[in-house]
């Protein structure tokens, strides 16, 4: 009886150990899972905490970087603003240079214009003066004096007005002021009448106009034909007048 009693002992020991070993278990392995379960949650956790560190720590490094950068544009747009105002005020004052300048240089031009306008027409009249006044202080008869200019200022037909005069005289004039003296062709002239190269011969040019079915159209023609005493010495050419 007692050895029954014993041996129901140990079984119910050995039940008691056995649940005590699925109990262990059973608490290891839950252990196990949750533990696992907190692992990976953590690490989800902190994977997320990292992301939106990550992502705060870029946008705190690109609002940084845009805000450098903006200012950086800021400070670059002041120094080309300024350098712009400094050009554009330099510009302006060699603009305002140069227009006084040439203000004065415009100036000073329209005064040796209106001076040289003055001489030319204080020469002009002072020519036409004596132009008109020449014939009386040489004694000569004015309708015999013309005017030419060049090469030589007057020439004088003296005792073209005579009427019972035979010899008419043709004299070359050229009035000089001060130290001026006479040009190469005025010399060459004078030194011609002075060996007496000079041929007086006269010459009657006379126009004859062409007649020309198409005149209408291009013009009327004239011919022109040269003679001495009376004798035709050529023909110099043709002219025309376009309608």
């Amino acid at each position: 009886m007692e050895s029954g009693i014993l041996y129901f002992a140990i079984f119910l020991v050995l039940i008691a150990f056995v649940l005590a070993l699925a109990t262990a278990a059973y608490f290891y392995a839950r252990y196990h899972h949750l533990r696992g379960e907190v692992e990976r949650r953590a690490q989800d956790r902190a994977q997320t905490l990292f992301e939106q560190w990550k992502a705060q720590h870029n946008a705190e490094i690109e609002r940084s970087m845009w805000e450098k950068a903006q200012a950086e544009i800021q400070k670059k747009e002041a120094e080309l603003h300024a350098a712009f105002q400094k050009k554009e005020a330099e510009l302006y004052a060699e603009f305002q240079r140069k227009e006084a300048e040439l203000h004065a240089e415009l100036q000073k031009k329209e005064e040796q214009i209106r001076n040289e306008a003055v001489k030319q027409s204080g020469a002009v009249q002072r020519g036409q003066v004596m132009e008109h006044a020449f014939p009386f202080l040489m004694g000569l008869e004015p309708e015999d004096v013309r005017y030419l200019g060049s090469p030589v200022d007057w020439i004088v037909f003296r005792g073209l007005r005579d009427p019972g005069g035979e010899a008419v005289e043709i004299l070359l004039v050229e009035a000089k002021t001060g130290r001026s003296g006479l040009n190469d062709r005025q010399r060459r002239l004078r030194q011609a009448v002075q060996e007496g190269r000079v041929q007086v011969r006269w010459w009657t040019a006379r126009l004859e106009r062409e007649i020309d079915q198409e005149e209408n159209r291009h013009g009327i023609t004239f011919r022109v034909h040269v003679r001495e005493c009376g004798e035709r010495i050529g023909e110099e050419g043709t002219l025309r007048l376009s309608p």
